[in-house]
């Protein structure tokens, strides 16, 4: 496993953690009425589509600039039709606590993509990075 894909997962394994000790205490003292089963569910598979989608770009990165752009927005595109589906699945098939999924799915959605896209940003095997790098230092 190469450095950056190290500190990645030790990075995402944390934020995990810290989000999944907020929603406990958030769920489990404020909004008890609130809760749906679902929910760690739900934060297991942000960490785990979060870090799929990261090899995936951690591997494209070390290519040209433009096949890692076009790879970044298709990964986005597919992350929120992947997101949108299981909105609409949850919609169709569970029913309960709709307004709750939708909103803690939109929130772990910008706080994964947040993180992910800062990570990679300041990640060294970025494409163009150390050039960079290097015109910096000059």
């Amino acid at each position: 496993m190469s450095e950056a894909l190290s500190r990645f997962l030790k990075q995402l394994i944390l934020l995990t953690t810290v989000i999944a000790v907020i929603m406990g205490i958030v769920f489990g003292f404020f909004l008890r009425a609130w809760y749906i089963p679902v929910l760690p569910f739900l934060l297991l598979f942000f960490f785990g589509f979060t870090l799929l989608t990261y090899f995936w770009l951690n591997r494209i990165s070390s290519k040209d600039f433009g096949k890692f752009i076009r790879t970044r927005i298709g990964i986005t595109i597919l992350r929120l039709l992947v997101y949108v589906l299981i909105t609409i699945l949850y919609m169709a098939f569970i029913k309960q606590g709709v307004i709750c999924f939708v909103m803690v799915l939109g929130i772990l959605y910008l706080i994964y993509t947040s993180f992910e896209v800062y990570m990679l940003a300041t990640g060294k095997n970025v494409p163009g990075r150390k050039q960079d790098d290097q015109a910096r230092q000059s």
